[in-house]
Formats: C-alpha cells, sequence, structure tokens
C-alpha cells in the first residue's frame, strides 16, 4: 500500500501526521515533551535551546515507542519546535510558583511620572488601570505579586518646579518607601521632566539626579526594612520629534530631543554603578505622535511585556540587561 510499510509485524502509515493522533495521544506526548525539557533545565542550570532537541526528543521517543504509538520522528520535532516557547512559558511560571511558595507575595512599587500615572496624550486624563503599563504588568504576574502604582504628573528627580515644588520626586520617595514596605522591587522611571527649559539641567546633571535617588533608596530601605530591594532603573522613552507641535511646547523646547536620546548611556552607568538593572525603554517604545511625550496604549502594553520579561529573569536567577 501506498504511504505505509510493515514494521515488527505491524502496517504503519509513513505520512501520518502529528493532527492524525487522538486527543489523549496528543496530550501524553506534550506532557512528555514537558517533563523532558524540564529534566534538562534542571540538568543545564539553564533553558534549553535548539541545540538540546536531539537530546529531548530523544528521550520522548522513548516514551512514544514505549506505549506504542506510531507517529514519524518529523512530525514529533515539528510539534516541539512549534511548543517549544510554550514550555519554557509554563516552566517558568513553575519555578516562580514554587519560588513564591517559599518567600511569599512579592511587592513591586514603579515610581515615575505622567508616563507611569498613566496621562492619556489626547484628553489629560488618566488611562484605565487595564491600560496604564503597571496594571498591564500586574495582570502578567498574576496574584503572587502586588504592583503598587506611584506614579505623579511633572515629577522630577531632585529639581524643585517653580511653580509645583511638590513634584520634587526625592522629598517623596522616602515616605512612600515607608509606606509600601517592604519592598522588593522598585521600578524607576524618571527624567523626562528634568529636560524642562526652566530647569537648565544637562543630561550629566539629570543622571546624578537619578543616582542620588538610588543612594536614597538603598540607604533608607537597609535601615528600615532590613533588606534593599531589586532595583530596576528604566531609562525613559525618547522626546518625540514633533515636540514644536507638542501643548507642552515652551516647557520643553527642541533641544530636549537630542539630549532624551542621551538617557541610555548615562543611565546604563549609573545602573551598573549602583547594583541596579539596567532596561533602555527608547529601545522599544516611542511617545504618542500626538504630544510627543505621553504613552499610546501600544506602547504602555509594551512596556509592560519588557518589565515582565525582566522580572522573571530576575525571581529565576538571571539578571541580563535590555
Amino acid at each position: 500500500m501506498k504511504n505505509h510499510k510493515w514494521v515488527d509485524g505491524k502496517l504503519l502509515q509513513t505520512n501520518k501526521k502529528f493532527s492524525h493522533l487522538k486527543l489523549k495521544q496528543k496530550e501524553k506526548i506534550y506532557q512528555w515533551m514537558y517533563e523532558a525539557y524540564k529534566r534538562r533545565y534542571e540538568k543545564l542550570g539553564k533553558y534549553p535551546d535548539t541545540r538540546d532537541d536531539e537530546a529531548i526528543l530523544y528521550d520522548v521517543m522513548d516514551k512514544i515507542n514505549e506505549v506504542e504509538i506510531w507517529i514519524p520522528y518529523g512530525e514529533v520535532r515539528k510539534h516541539y519546535s512549534s511548543i517549544r516557547s510554550n514550555l519554557r512559558k509554563r516552566l517558568t511560571k513553575e519555578l516562580i510558583r514554587n519560588k513564591i511558595e517559599i518567600s511569599g507575595m512579592k511587592n513591586i512599587l514603579c515610581y515615575g511620572d505622567s508616563n507611569t500615572y498613566g496621562y492619556i496624550p489626547e484628553t489629560g486624563l488618566r488611562y484605565p488601570k487595564k491600560v496604564r503599563w503597571t496594571g498591564v504588568l500586574q495582570n502578567l504576574l498574576g496574584k503572587n505579586f502586588n504592583v503598587i502604582e506611584e506614579g505623579c504628573n511633572g515629577r522630577t528627580t531632585i529639581f524643585d518646579d517653580p511653580i509645583e515644588g511638590w513634584k520634587n520626586g526625592r522629598d517623596y520617595l522616602k515616605p512612600c518607601l515607608n509606606s509600601h514596605k517592604p519592598i522588593d522591587f522598585i521600578i524607576m522611571m524618571l527624567g523626562s521632566n528634568d529636560l524642562k527649559d526652566f530647569f537648565h539641567a544637562s543630561v550629566e546633571d539629570i543622571a546624578a539626579g537619578v543616582e542620588t535617588l538610588l543612594k536614597d533608596i538603598v540607604e533608607f530601605t537597609e535601615n528600615k526594612q532590613e533588606f534593599v530591594p531589586k532595583i530596576i532603573l528604566v531609562s525613559p522613552p525618547e522626546i518625540g520629534e514633533g515636540i514644536k507641535d507638542s501643548p507642552f511646547y515652551g516647557s520643553f523646547k527642541e533641544d530636549a530631543i537630542e539630549r532624551s536620546k542621551e538617557f541610555p548611556e548615562h543611565y546604563k552607568k549609573i545602573a551598573d554603578a549602583n547594583g541596579c538593572i539596567f532596561v533602555d525603554a527608547a529601545s522599544y517604545i516611542k511617545p504618542s505622535k500626538v504630544d510627543s511625550l505621553h504613552l499610546t496604549p501600544e506602547a504602555h502594553k509594551k512596556l509592560a511585556e519588557v518589565l515582565y520579561n525582566k522580572i522573571m529573569d530576575i525571581v529565576i536567577g538571571g539578571q541580563e540587561d535590555g
């Protein structure tokens, strides 16, 4: 018969597809793939990659042959390749769940300005929680994490606003830390408002302000909660090219565009010098074209995803800058 062959006295279909298997057979194979993937992770101490496919599939095929499920190796390999990322996500969730069960819920303080608050560029109102990157992050992380939103429109690092002086980020930082302790993670994204023309601040000045806040966090948390949280320092997104047509033009001049492009280099140095994890937001998101300052819903979602992955790396044990 065409597309069939005899093996050990059985007539087998050589062009059988993975989709032709019964549901219970598919479920068994998926579980075997996950178990083999997990064993490989435990052996290597890191997530398997494509170089580990053969070793993983060798284990899976042993199981398949043992229970006499007939499916060509090529189909098994193709299916494994299609779900590899799913297996990694499942393993990540299991590892996190195990760690959280031991250590308890994690508090994440998000300290920032209007882009942490969730300012809507079209209206000046606030995005709903489910749209703000803090809310999206909470949804991604789940019930074992508590995301604390501390975003304030116009907040600076250490500069006193001549009109609204209470927006100095340093003045509120310690009361904020004290109110929300114990804090396990701090995500800080500040500096955009420091680019306002009346501050006459260089990028070096702004970066120095950021470093002052980092040192305050370390000193205060060491004293008040007896451990220093993991700090994720986020370099803010760039000021948009259309700032001249923005309702915020005047506070921000054209030179703010180029200065904002210097943030990543300076923030990265400060993060490294102070033992922080660094994220360059401008590598992933841009401000709305409406006002060249504030984020769109899509940018909020993307930023949340980037920070989620960073937190997962930290919880699991890796720390790669991005």
